[in-house]
């Protein structure tokens, strides 16, 4: 008699074991990020995510049909806009430097002339060099709102950058 009892609580036990567990997280919202360009700015942010394992499901990145930024808003408009570059300089070096078009080079080719000295193997494609600069991540975090400031006390927007805010959104979500 007390042994159907017994296995009656092992039973229990195992089963209570073996349920599916109830989920511990608040699902967060689904972000659309929509990059100027196609390969450097997606890779970083798939790498991010990887890094700090965020759900894949809720993020959704996608290049733009074009650089200018009316052509990222409509891109985003699409679904449902950023210059990470100089935000990948901004891991190495704190610097208000304006890019423009200069004689036969595109403000775009100024910057990598810059960003190849900072990271020599720089290549717009690459996605090796996210763990080169995830340790300079708050360095870079910290010249982007420095940059900021200084942009809003002299009235200028070039060079600018906000991908910081996005940068530090993703890694909240891991900590939610």
């Amino acid at each position: 008699m007390g042994s159907d009892k017994l296995f009656q609580k092992k039973k229990f036990r195992r089963e209570k074991e073996l349920a599916r567990k109830k989920a511990n997280k608040e699902p967060y919202e689904t972000l659309l990020i929509v990059c100027e360009d196609s390969k450097s700015s997606p890779n970083y942010f798939k790498e991010i995510i990887r890094h700090y394992k965020l759900n894949t499901a809720n993020v959704n990145i996608q290049p733009s049909k074009g650089s200018a930024p009316i052509s990222v808003v409509e891109h985003a408009l699409e679904f449902s806009r950023t210059t990470p570059d100089l935000g990948l300089l901004l891991h190495f070096i704190y610097t208000t430097k304006s890019y423009r078009n200069t004689g036969n080079k595109s403000a775009a080719e100024m910057l990598i002339k810059d960003l190849e000295k900072a990271l020599p193997n720089y290549n717009k494609g690459t996605t090796v060099w996210f763990k080169e600069l995830l340790p300079k991540l708050n360095t870079a975090i910290q010249h982007a709102k420095r940059l900021e400031k200084h942009n809003q006390s002299s009235n200028s927007s070039n060079p600018s950058t906000n991908i910081y805010e996005l940068a530090e959104y993703l890694i909240s979500l891991k900590e939610k």
